[in-house]
């Protein structure tokens, strides 16, 4: 039972200190559809891994919860594993703890059930064949090597362990795009990783700015040139930029990055991401408008949930939605949107009475002295 994806995962295991030489740890946890759990921990001995395997049961809960996300890529720092002793004063990580989000988690879906990966990095570029580079990694490059790894994985799973030549592609794109060069010389980044990568940075900024982004055909291109991430990141960041701006002067809610906005003769300073407020104010308005509008279908759908008698739980509500959604979908857009939703909680005391008082996804956001409730 569950051959496949046992066979994926002790494949993957074995595989993954060649896409990354050097890594330290590599431990692969799984939760199946009859709620059976388990787990491997690889860790580097001397020259080679020794592994052992893991007992699951105590993360039960934590594998169901992350059963019910999507599937996907996320940083952490070792503090916030739960396979991990517990640190004292680990909890909410400040703004200056990035550099110790050294462990990339990778959420993939079988159809045997939930397979998480978590890979320790050093804090370096060592781990992608650049052996001599100490630089340490910085956000976008995690970015890139959390996507690249995610869909390295994914396409190993759809394609049944055909695996050898995407270890051999993949492991000379880590050296292209953090060393500027590979053994066959090939002058550009492939266009499917670029892509792949330039999709969820605009996915990003339209979550933020509140207007659609998509890549033209002609931008992967455009973009798939270029030897090295950082010129490929700048130039992407102030595309972007300038299709926003455009989006707004002509009032559009879909725009898409075009190749004649990409400039890779930008100055070399490190790109910044777009945020919404520094573009246009217009773009603050809008984000506030959809974010009011979200509150109004909250609201309506939860009249109906009071009109029937059930009880108001996120799942009763998604579901009553005129497009329905998700518990943890609901809760992931409440929570992205928390300031602009406490500032129109703030700005309408007489709208949304439901909600604010009993929906407790939205109640579990407002300040401990906020008295808008009602009697």
């Amino acid at each position: 039972m569950h051959r496949v994806g046992r066979k994926i995962r002790d494949q993957l295991r074995g595989q993954i200190p060649e896409l990354f030489p050097g890594i330290e740890r590599v431990v692969v946890l799984y939760y199946d559809k009859s709620g059976k759990c388990g787990g491997e921990d690889l860790m580097q001995s001397g020259q080679g891994y020794r592994s052992h395997t893991l007992l699951a049961d105590s993360m039960l809960s934590y594998l169901k919860e992350l059963a019910g996300k999507a599937p996907g890529y996320l940083w952490l720092s070792p503090s916030q594993l739960p396979f991990e002793t517990r640190t004292a004063g680990g909890g909410q990580l400040d703004i200056f703890a990035e550099l110790s989000y050294t462990v990339l988690q990778l959420r993939i879906k079988s159809e045997d059930g939930l397979d998480l990966y978590y890979l320790f990095f050093r804090d370096d570029q060592s781990n992608l064949g650049i052996s001599r580079n100490q630089s340490p990694l910085d956000t976008a490059q995690k970015a890139l090597i959390g996507s690249l790894a995610y869909r390295f994985v994914r396409m190993l799973y759809d394609n049944n362990l055909e695996y050898k030549a995407f270890i051999v592609e993949f492991t000379e794109l880590n050296q292209r795009i953090f060393g500027g060069k590979s053994k066959d010389n090939d002058p550009g980044i492939p266009a499917k990783w670029i892509e792949s990568w330039a999709n969820n940075r605009l996915k990003t900024a339209s979550d933020d700015c509140g207007i659609s982004l998509q890549l033209s055909s002609d931008a992967v291109e455009k973009l798939s040139r270029v030897t090295d991430f950082e010129t490929a990141n700048r130039a992407l960041e102030q595309a972007i930029r300038f299709t926003l701006m455009n989006a707004v002067v002509l009032s559009l809610n879909e725009a898409v990055v075009e190749a004649a906005y990409i400039r890779f003769d930008l100055p070399e300073s490190p790109a910044s991401s777009v945020k919404a407020t520094e573009l246009n104010p217009a773009l603050s308005r809008n984000r506030m408008k959809k974010t009011a509008s979200f509150l109004d279908k909250l609201e309506a759908a939860a009249y109906k949930i009071l009109k029937s008698g059930d009880e108001l739980t996120g799942s009763a509500v998604g579901r009553s939605m005129e497009k329905p959604i998700s518990a943890p979908a609901i809760t992931d857009a409440i929570r992205k949107n928390r300031e602009n939703i406490l500032q129109l909680l703030e700005q309408h005391p007489e709208k949304w009475q439901l909600i604010r008082s009993y929906f407790k996804p939205l109640t579990n956001i407002l300040p401990e002295s906020d008295s808008r409730k009602i009697g």
